[in-house]
């Protein structure tokens, strides 16, 4: 009988005695030893006989590992596994194709997931069928550097402080073959080989065995092309194209699968939430597998457990990490719930913190120009909101008569999986004091075709009483979107640049819209930071503050200038449209345009009733009389 099956068996005898697990350390084996002993006599051997058929055979294996009890841990530490937790078991025991473990710091996230890698490389696992085979295990990580030394090897090669389960494969051990440094690469000997050791005795393996091959994500993900596996592990965020390219590493192998094992630090824009952790909460309809036996599994599982609930820390140790944090990080590292976070982050997140209170959901609509042609909207009253409960316009306030709004729109591709389009609209007020204070009072924000983007800015801008737009220029999809706004369309109120010398140019697509690079984005950045530390912006939307949390600053490969982006892959369109706005807001004085002057061909009559005095500013009731 192979040692870890003894042990478990012992456990179950123990729980069955006792109504508990035994616990042990490195330095507590024998007690272990006492205490399964103590459970047997009080049991009874002969009663044990006749309630379990495997109790003799397991009795002279459990004798003969006694013996050398130490001497076989230290070969081969695996055998005394236990998962932590029942997340942990649970998580063993899942079928679904993908397991994604979701958890905070320090709740062994990543023990679990190594242990499932060692336990289907050994053909040991205790909780899930696979073919008793060869198999290959790939492991994919980022900082990639950081993590063979600090993780994987320690974990497998050298041993970590007070991890009793480390070296998983110590090199005189039972199952340690070869390591390539250069291929990152660990062979282990095949079952037979590993059936013969001995303590003192190690077979020369010549025999095919499995292998645990670990791939860096900061290569690209080409470096797993033309790799199968049985299984393949991603432990902590990666690049999005490595989990679609993973699965296609896995087609061929019968049983396979694979594990994510990670902090949700890209929050609810990461990847990992809209295809592990969404779909896993969605309907069990859409989350299924048919096997070619006819039965039914989950795609994708989802796990999660707190610092507080997986017990490996003492309380008041968590208490007190937790008085050290703001409340996001908190979210991140505590809980495990997805909460983007930036090393460097950009914006205040304790102010930031503050409106938390603030955040509540909006009503959702799909902006539609009322009975007419788009070209012929002119006004407020042309505008139509279809409330939706997935619409890509999302409104906290709607618009109030004698009020400036400005919109700030960064455009994209309109590629699905890309980068999304996002407008802004934020609302003006002067205080006493001489400040500008911002209000976002909605947000349009989904893929949209450049030019069909043109339609939703003038819808919007003429819905919030001819709000100011402000178009990013950068990487031509706006500059295509401000040109029908203007051209086509003859929206009246674009932002034009006037500050610039180079901006003061006859030629058209020069003069509107503003250009985001290396010179003027720490001056937007700056702009909304500024509004953000003095407290003089009022956010209700909870995926904008999500962004703002993650907005980090980088060096770039150089060290020579840094870069401003998304931690951890996160989307950023959200904190531009912002910034893009606000910079304006700042820089340039605003008006309120409630009214349009129409150019006559001829000299109106002052007696025609239908004609209105643009010279004063008219409620929006009133629009419906132009």
């Amino acid at each position: 009988m192979e040692n870890s099956k003894v042990i478990s068996l012992a456990n179950r005898i123990h729980i069955d005695s006792v109504g508990k697990m035994p616990t042990y350390t490195t330095e507590q084996m024998y007690a272990y030893i006492t205490a399964i002993n103590d459970a047997v006599r009080d049991k009874g051997v002969g009663k044990l006989s006749k309630q379990y058929s495997w109790f003799k055979e397991w009795a002279v294996a459990w004798r003969r590992l006694c013996d050398r009890f130490d001497q076989e841990v230290e070969g081969d530490p695996f055998i005394i596994y236990q998962p932590a937790h029942d997340i942990a078991r649970q998580f063993h025991a899942s079928t679904a194709f993908v397991r994604y473990f979701r958890a905070g710091n320090r709740t062994g996230k990543t023990q679990t997931g190594v242990a499932e890698d060692w336990m289907v490389a050994t053909n040991r696992h205790r909780w899930r069928k696979f073919p008793h085979d060869q198999h290959t295990i790939g492991v994919i990580s980022f900082d990639f550097k950081t993590y063979v030394n600090n993780v994987f090897i320690k974990k497998f090669l050298e041993g970590e402080e007070n991890n009793i389960l480390s070296p998983l494969a110590p090199e005189q051990g039972r199952w340690f073959k070869r390591w390539s440094e250069k291929q990152h690469k660990l062979e282990l000997a095949c079952d037979e080989c590993a059936a013969k050791w001995r303590p003192g005795f190690k077979p020369n393996c010549t025999h095919p065995g499995s292998a645990i091959q670990l791939f860096s994500a900061e290569q690209g993900v080409n470096l797993i092309e033309g790799f199968t596996a049985r299984m393949i592990h991603i432990d902590e965020h990666v690049p999005e194209p490595f989990f679609n390219a993973a699965r296609q590493r896995l087609m061929t192998a019968d049983g396979s699968c694979m594990l994510v094992t990670a902090t949700p630090l890209s929050g609810l824009e990461g990847w990992e939430y809209r295809k592990l952790a969404k779909i896993a909460e969605g309907p069990l309809s859409e989350n299924q597998n048919v096997l070619p036996d006819g039965s039914v599994i989950k795609d994708i599982e989802m796990f999660q457990i707190s610092q507080y609930d997986a017990g490996l820390s003492p309380k008041w140790k968590i208490d007190r990490a937790a008085s050290q944090m703001d409340e996001f990080e908190r979210e991140i590292r505590i809980y495990g719930r997805p909460a983007p976070l930036a090393d460097n982050p950009v914006f205040n997140r304790r102010i930031l913190q503050e409106q938390r209170s603030q955040l509540r959901d909006a009503e959702r609509f799909v902006l539609e120009p009322k009975q007419m042609p788009i070209q012929a909207v002119a006004n407020p009253a042309h505008v139509s909101l279809i409330p939706t409960h997935n619409g890509p316009l999302r409104i906290w306030e709607k618009p109030q008569d004698n009020t400036a709004y400005v919109i700030g729109a960064d455009a994209a591709a309109g590629v699905s999986q890309g980068d999304y389009s996002c407008a802004s609209v934020l609302k003006i007020e002067h205080t006493a004091s001489g400040h500008t204070n911002v209000t976002l009072v909605a947000q349009w924000h989904g893929y949209c075709n450049v030019l069909e983007y043109a339609d939703v800015l003038k819808l919007l801008g003429f819905y919030y009483n001819v709000a100011l737009v402000v178009i990013e220029l950068t990487g031509g999809h706006g500059r295509a979107t401000m040109i029908r706004l203007k051209k086509e369309y003859f929206y009246p109120n674009i932002f034009l640049d006037t500050s610039a010398p180079e901006q003061l140019t006859e030629t058209f697509a020069g003069r509107y819209g503003v250009d985001t690079n290396a010179y003027t984005k720490p001056a937007m950045i700056g702009a909304l930071q500024h509004l953000v530390n003095n407290r003089l912006i009022n956010l209700f939307c909870t995926d904008t503050m999500q962004e703002l949390v993650a907005f980090s600053q980088e060096k770039t490969d150089s060290k020579l200038s840094v870069r401003y982006r998304g931690a951890g892959g996160s989307h950023d369109d959200r904190v531009m449209s912002l910034c893009i706005a606000v910079y304006v807001i700042l820089t340039h004085p605003q008006m309120c345009f409630q009214a349009i002057a129409f150019k006559r061909l001829k000299k109106p009559d002052p007696t025609d009733e239908n004609i209105i005095n643009v010279s004063r500013i008219i409620d929006r009731s009133q629009w419906e009389q132009l």
